[in-house]
């Protein structure tokens, strides 16, 4: 069997130049050649630019210094995502990264929480007893590796960042590894002649020919390879998740940064908020059946805190994925495999998890159907695990103020999704699965959040001392707070330790 040779990447931004730095650093670059073709003619989406836990893990593998990625890119802690106004208007629910344990298994505190709760003893929140949770509360950070075992060492974080920075930083990475950069745009995808076509090369505008073995499409929603040349079909989900556009504007920086994601629901969508060392993301996603462009972009400009630096750009998509993310000697990463609105920062993730995933079933260039297969199975438990977690922040909303929240409130569920939901009700955890984003932690902040909750806690706590677990469980809560008093404020860390000289 024939080794790959040379593989070719079409697209930049920070998909494309993510791909090309996570295989230059897995690859030898004198055995395999990769070149990325791109043109500085097509803009690139851009805005995803908040991102999850597993983003901090791959730029550790890639060897890439946290503080100065963090300087590079205008960086800012990211504890979790606040969400207003999604169960009923006025309340306010957080879904924090990292676990809660108060010194045990997550299940057991979870269960001995609900005893206290549906006994009437209301003396705290679940979220009290998370690390990330208390430290947003108070707007407060310190990584976990700073503070090794006290209380906040099992804390999980991700970044707020700026996509273009992203991009041109893993650009300098990648090229150092020995990626080769070429400047075009594709006039023609060449295919073989047969009835299961390969791609054979792209033909650039200016003439030049890019042949390679492999072919990795990050082109974004116009999927030039996966989709318009190989015809890998699209699956629609927006039955589940009817937003379709999103209108997005930059606006000076926040006085104070708060050390979260924030989410606001409004009458036909929700708005974001990103802050970042030296500006704001803001953006409206919505669905266009109930709100126009010129409505939302108005919603989305009188909820802005501070002057706006951008003009209101608007980005129309369609929730859902390829049913073949790799075919034939192709995958399609980024918007080109799929696109999962960005309520949880999951696009970039979702990049990562599909470069990732083909370093596992790395193919010789006769790229056997076994590994294909396995493949497009893993990514598609990814694409619907995340699908499902979303849909529930809709789903499961007890508002009724407007047509778009009366359709999320009657959709029908994924079958997954009330499989999922049937087996919290009756253990306060979730199936397992393989390689998970979202484990339970996250679905217990998002079913208490959404006011979903099982209906008895577990027998086996029955064994459990009540006295002496509260007394445990409220020592822990007073002493993660007065813990979290200690550490600086979020601002005052970045400042302290990790500013940008740039701002």
């Amino acid at each position: 069997m024939k080794p790959l040779q040379k593989i070719v990447i079409l697209g930049g931004g920070t998909t494309g130049w993510m791909c090309a730095a996570m295989l230059a650093n897995s690859v030898n670059t004198k055995r395999i050649n990769i070149e990325l073709v791109e043109s500085e003619q097509i803009g690139t989406i851009g805005v995803g630019e908040s991102t999850v836990p597993p983003f901090m893990d791959m730029l550790a593998s890639l060897g890439i210094d946290e503080v100065e990625f963090i300087q590079a890119t205008q960086a800012t802690f990211k504890l979790g995502i606040q969400f207003k106004d999604w169960l009923k208007k006025d309340e306010t629910f957080f879904h924090p990264f990292g676990r809660a344990e108060a010194g045990m298994d997550e299940l057991s505190l979870y269960h001995l929480w609900l005893r206290a709760q549906l006994n009437g003893d209301t003396f705290s929140r679940f979220l009290d007893y998370s690390p990330n949770s208390v430290m947003a509360q108070q707007k407060r950070f310190a990584p976990y590796k700073a503070v090794p075992g006290t209380l906040l060492a099992d804390s999980r974080y991700a970044l707020h960042l700026d996509a273009g920075l992203v991009a041109k930083y893993l650009r300098n990475f990648a090229q150092q590894k020995g990626v080769k950069r070429t400047e075009g745009k594709v006039e023609k995808v060449n295919t073989s002649i047969d009835t299961a076509p390969r791609i054979l090369s792209l033909q650039l505008e200016s003439g030049q020919t890019i042949n390679g073995d492999f072919f990795i499409d990050c082109s974004g929603f116009r999927a030039l390879l996966i989709g318009d040349a190989l015809q890998s079909s699209f699956t629609d989900w927006s039955t589940y998740l009817p937003c379709n556009r999103a209108v997005t504007v930059q606006s000076e920086a926040l006085p104070e940064l708060p050390p979260y994601t924030k989410a606001t629901a409004q009458l036909a969508g929700w708005q974001w908020r990103i802050p970042l060392q030296h500006r704001t993301g803001n953006g409206y996603v919505y669905a266009s059946k109930y709100i126009s462009d010129e409505q939302a972009t108005q919603t989305l400009l009188s909820n802005i805190q501070g002057k706006t630096l951008t003009e209101p750009r608007i980005i129309p998509f369609t929730t859902g994925m390829r049913k073949q993310v790799w075919k034939a000697n192709c995958i399609g990463v980024g918007l080109a495999a799929g696109f999962i609105e960005p309520l949880e920062s999951t696009a970039i993730h979702l990049a990562m998890r599909g470069i990732a995933e083909f370093l596992q079933q790395f193919p010789h260039s006769d790229c056997n159907p076994a590994l294909i297969n396995e493949y497009n199975a893993r990514l598609q438990q990814d694409y619907e695990e995340i699908r499902d977690f979303i849909i529930l922040h809709y789903a499961a909303t007890e508002r009724n103020d407007s047509d778009f929240w009366a359709y999320c409130k009657n959709v029908d569920w994924p079958a997954s999704l009330v499989q999922t939901v049937e087996y919290f009700k009756a253990r306060g955890d979730v199936p397992r699965k393989l390689a998970p984003l979202f484990e339970s932690t996250s679905w217990r902040s998002l079913c208490e959040g959404m006011n979903i909750r099982p209906s008895a806690y577990s027998a086996f706590i029955e064994n459990a001392d009540y006295k002496a677990s509260k007394q445990h469980m409220q020592n822990y809560k007073q002493q993660l707070v007065s813990l979290v008093k200690q550490i600086p404020t979020h601002k005052a860390f970045i400042e302290q330790n990790c500013a940008s000289s740039s701002k």
